[in-house]
């Protein structure tokens, strides 16, 4: 994470600092950043504006949303 952006708090303890990782696979930059460090929820950012907000979907619904992705199943 970046020094001058400040870090967001996790949706089920306000007190935890989420830990945003990227994929190996990201070399241009368009990347999305995943926070997998609450047991409740998965967050996810965009690594290019991370301070315009974050995603925070619930293990179900983030594996859906990977699928949906991998299907390219979006209306």
């Amino acid at each position: 994470m970046s020094a001058d952006v400040a870090a967001e708090s996790s949706p089920s303890d306000p007190t935890a600092v989420p830990q945003w990782r990227r994929s190996s696979y990201c070399a241009n930059g368009a990347c999305i950043e995943v926070a997998t460090d609450d047991p409740h929820y998965v967050g996810i950012r965009d690594s290019k504006a991370p301070a315009a907000g974050e995603l925070w979907l619930t293990p179900v619904e983030f594996r859906a949303f990977i699928a949906a992705v991998r299907d390219e199943n979006f209306g």
